[in-house]
């Protein structure tokens, strides 16, 4: 359903669920047009009825309102990318309910969101921005409905449908991709298992991986692994660690217990950061994604293509509910969707996982959380073992003058 004013007190009503029935808006000119369940809407419909939002008086403000539950089927999908910033943990710059953001679409319907009003060069066309913002309600935030039995025949519904309209979850319900490498249900059960423990303050941290950015809008994330759980990642814009005495200088202030640094070396921005750690005489292994891997999966079947490929499928191996590590990762949406993202396809008889790049021009955005995860899980066995001999070293040193067995 569209409404429309075209001037005061005239308001045109439609229903747009025939076919064609959108045709019926080419030519009338209106300042307001409003959308009612606009995820049952396709998105050709939508655009084609807006383009007739327009007025020549200059001080007559123009909008467009799409009131809609999420999306049940996979035709609404499309408000997924058109509010992306506040609906996509992946959007490299979430944005707060209600904030206002721009966003230029493109002629081929893609959208490009830039800093603000005005014209913008995209793809060497000139485009005008347009506001976009998005406001989330839950039935709680009804005044009408909440009080009222509706709440119940709610949560007489079936998952995902009861997620969507009690809680207005837009990724509720929403199915792993195709050869997903680790699935949606291990993560989650690794955040459940994160949130129902607490850490061991007896487990000295094992390692800590070093996904490195240095400058740019990517960040430097520090990932701090105790035995088999991952504290809060640690974050830092890419502007703030713009060399390796910065970056080194962040690693030293974060890591505790004389763990192992597993820092990236992938297009040489650890490289600096690593030789300064070492200086400190830092135990320091350094991960390149692209080299080369003689490691075979956990039941010996297949090989790796390449590094990247390996530490992406240890960890996978590490989720496994039946034969993993009970690995506990905190509840971080924006993690949680990085370490979906990834898929992997045979390449001959080894597992080639998709590339940091490859993912970036898919959905915009990188997986620096993801990978500083793997990172810190890469021997991690070797890490706990050196660990422990260090311990039974120091337990020695302390005994009695003359002790002997």
């Amino acid at each position: 359903m569209a409404s429309a004013a075209s001037g005061p007190g005239q308001v045109i009503s439609s229903a747009l669920e025939r076919p064609g029935s959108e045709l019926t808006w080419q030519g009338r000119p209106h300042d307001f047009i409003g959308f009612d369940e606009g995820a049952q809407l396709t998105e050709s419909k939508v655009r084609f009825v807006m383009g007739w939002l327009r007025t020549t008086d200059p001080q007559q403000r123009c909008r467009v309102v799409i009131a809609s539950n999420p999306p049940i089927g996979g035709e609404g999908d499309w408000l997924l990318a058109w509010f992306a910033p506040w609906l996509d943990p992946l959007f490299a710059d979430p944005a707060a309910p209600g904030e206002l953001r721009w966003a230029c679409v493109k002629g081929d319907g893609t959208i490009a969101w830039v800093d603000g009003p005005g014209k913008h060069v995209i793809d060497g066309e000139e485009i005008e921005a347009m506001s976009r913002s998005f406001i989330p309600a839950r039935l709680d935030d009804n005044p009408y409905l909440r009080e009222t039995g509706y709440r119940t025949r709610l949560m007489n519904l079936s998952e995902p449908l009861r997620s969507k309209l009690l809680n207005g979850d837009f990724l509720a319900g929403q199915e792993d991709a195709e050869r997903q490498v680790i699935p949606s249900g291990w993560i989650d059960a690794a955040q459940q298992r994160w949130i129902d423990r607490k850490r061991d303050g007896a487990v000295k941290m094992t390692t800590i991986g070093v996904d490195v950015a240095q400058g740019g809008a990517a960040e430097t994330v520090l990932a701090p692994l105790y035995g088999n759980r991952f504290e809060d990642l640690v974050k830092r814009n890419g502007v703030d660690t713009t060399n390796g005495p910065a970056v080194a200088a962040l690693v030293v202030e974060h890591m505790r217990d004389h763990c192992q640094v597993n820092i990236d070396l992938s297009g040489g921005w650890g490289g600096s950061a690593r030789d300064h750690l070492e200086a400190q005489g830092i135990n320091v292994v350094g991960v390149v994604f692209g080299a080369g891997s003689d490691a075979r999966t956990r039941d010996q079947g297949l090989g790796f293509f390449n590094l990247r490929s390996e530490l992406y499928w240890r960890l996978r191996e590490a989720l496994d509910p039946v034969s993993g590590d009970e690995v506990e990762l905190p509840p971080d949406r924006r993690l949680a969707a990085q370490l979906a993202a990834p898929t992997w396809k045979p390449r001959g008889a080894a597992i080639l996982i998709e590339s940091k790049d490859d993912i970036r021009a898919r959905l915009g955005s990188s997986t620096d959380d993801a990978d500083a995860v793997i990172l810190a899980w890469h021997r991690r066995d070797q890490a706990m073992l050196r660990q422990q001999e260090r311990r039974i070293v120091k337990d020695f040193s302390t005994m009695p003058y003359g002790w002997m067995a």
